[in-house]
């Protein structure tokens, strides 16, 4: 992911590399996106292209305040992923091999209001 995400991207980046990160967890939790389904990107448009990449169908959004989080609508869920404060990684692949308590603060899924 990370690497055809890079490309699309023209050049791998920190940002980017944790957006990858975002973008599995995610999937991990909800499966597939569909274009039904909305992600909102309160941070940098790197980790934006990252969801983008991974999630093709889905409508990604960038904020224009940001939030440190992302916020991904899936059928009648809500996942937030709020990314912990701001740690300096070399490159990407630092920032891919991280764990993830050092990425994200918290990860809540909470079923979304009507």
């Amino acid at each position: 992911m990370y690497h055809d995400s890079s490309i699309k991207h023209g050049g791998s980046c920190v940002g980017l590399a944790v957006g990858v990160r975002a973008a599995f967890l995610a999937s991990n939790i909800l499966g597939n996106l569909v274009s039904e389904d909305r992600v909102m990107v309160g941070t940098r448009n790197c980790m934006a292209e990252a969801f983008r990449m991974v999630y093709p169908k889905a409508h990604t959004v960038l904020r224009r305040e940001r939030n440190n989080q992302i916020t991904v609508q899936s059928r009648n869920l809500n996942l937030q992923i709020k990314f912990a404060p701001k740690k300096k990684y070399r490159d990407g692949t630092q920032a891919l091999s991280a764990p993830d308590w050092e990425l994200f603060e918290s990860v809540n899924l909470n079923q979304r209001e009507k």
